[in-house]
């Protein structure tokens, strides 16, 4: 054998050994391998497969009147407030949000309740305007107000209710296996503001990365608009279902009412424990005098805290204190507030958040191990290449 032949063989034994020490050094870490995720116009890396929370189905009947005795019917968006886990973890999200999987049956259940309600307040509208007929300017002001509402009608087959409003379409679309409940300005006729939409919007797997423009949802992707779009997802570890990581990439605050500073961000927030699911109490990890620490994502600087959070105790599915551990949990919360000066989608306020729900965990954690995960998901949140591209 030949010295080159020799030397390319060596090297190839030596890359072959690498390879099998860091598959043994994972093995013994117990730790999945990481994968690539994408939220708003970001990606980041998670350990492992995941859930997104969603609004979840909640039974209710298809119309108020249906007898108590008769079968309960699904519906979707009762859950309107907060999104949440397969097993009913709830969880503070902001943004543009996914419903769980559901079929074009329940949409139209949805619709017909929507529907029912509408019918409801037109009548209770309706009954009180007589009251006021020494009231001429109350009692056409009820009228008025009867007169306005609109009532959803199908379209696409039905796989699409709509209710045109002055200037505005509000609609339940199925996208997918999964429903989009937005309000629009019109764009001619209704029908030509419904194709709009279906244009913008598309299903997405978990861990799928789009090629093109435009912003990641759970379970769903938004092509670029004129404007950017304001994106929440509560992403939860399957392997560690007491681990859930939130990304809120929203556009840059430049009202009156942003934040002076990061700092006066993550002060409100860690503080009265505003930015926490059912906070009772919430306490700096690390002291009020070492609370702040600077947080680099996306190569632009912030501020992030550690925080050791009280959970209110819930009753039933509602329930995420932990008694064992004093109904306390570690969370992280770190803000980077976007250039003001640039144009529209090319910057962003980004939050990044993490929780423990000791409640639900499988195995135990350190806080070391907490903190080590917080810090490596923080350090691997990038600007999606190609993500803005105004139309």
């Amino acid at each position: 054998m030949s010295a080159r032949l020799k030397k390319l063989v060596f090297k190839q034994r030596a890359l072959v050994a690498l390879l099998l020490l860091g598959a043994a050094s994972a093995a013994r870490a117990g730790g999945p391998a990481a994968q690539t995720d994408c939220v708003g116009y970001y990606t980041l890396e998670v350990p492992g497969q995941v859930e997104y929370a969603v609004h979840q189905p909640s039974p209710v009947f298809a119309h108020p009147n249906t007898s108590p005795t008769a079968p309960v019917e699904r519906s979707v968006f009762q859950d309107r407030q907060y999104p949440r886990f397969a097993d009913g973890l709830v969880v503070w999200d902001a943004g543009v949000s996914a419903t769980s999987e559901t079929t074009k049956a329940e949409l139209e259940i949805l619709a017909k309740w929507r529907i029912s309600e509408a019918e409801k307040t037109k009548t209770e509208l309706l009954k009180k305007v007589d009251r006021f007929a020494d009231s001429p300017e109350l009692h056409q002001s009820i009228l008025d107000d009867a007169a306005a509402i609109r009532f959803y009608k199908p379209f696409n087959e039905g796989t699409v209710y709509a209710v045109e409003s002055g200037e505005e379409v509000s609609m339940l679309a199925l996208i997918g296996n999964r429903i989009v409940d937005t309000t629009r300005r019109k764009v001619g006729t209704a029908q030509q503001t419904i194709d709009a939409l279906l244009k913008t919007r598309r299903p997405r797997a978990p861990f799928e990365i789009p090629a093109e423009p435009g912003a990641c949802l759970a379970y769903g992707f938004i092509t670029t608009g004129v404007k950017p779009v304001d994106v929440a997802v509560s992403i939860r570890l399957k392997d560690r279902p007491d681990i859930v990581i939130n990304l809120r990439d929203q556009p840059v605050d430049t009202s009156e009412e942003a934040p002076a500073s990061a700092e006066a961000f993550i002060n409100k927030a860690v503080y009265p424990g505003r930015e926490f699911y059912a906070s009772e109490l919430t306490a700096p990890l690390d002291g009020k005098l070492r609370s702040f620490r600077k947080v680099v994502i996306d190569g632009r600087e912030g501020v992030g805290a550690f925080a050791l959070v009280t959970r209110k105790v819930l009753p039933g599915r509602d329930a995420v204190h932990n008694e064992a551990n004093k109904n306390r949990d570690w969370a992280y919360i770190a803000y980077v507030p976007g250039d003001k000066t640039a144009p529209p989608g090319v910057s962003s306020d980004i939050t990044f958040r993490v929780e423990r729900f000791g409640r639900f965990a499988k195995q135990p954690m350190t806080e070391k191990e907490f903190r080590e995960l917080v810090k490596s998901v923080a350090a691997s949140i990038k600007r999606r290449p190609g993500a803005w591209k105004q139309s």
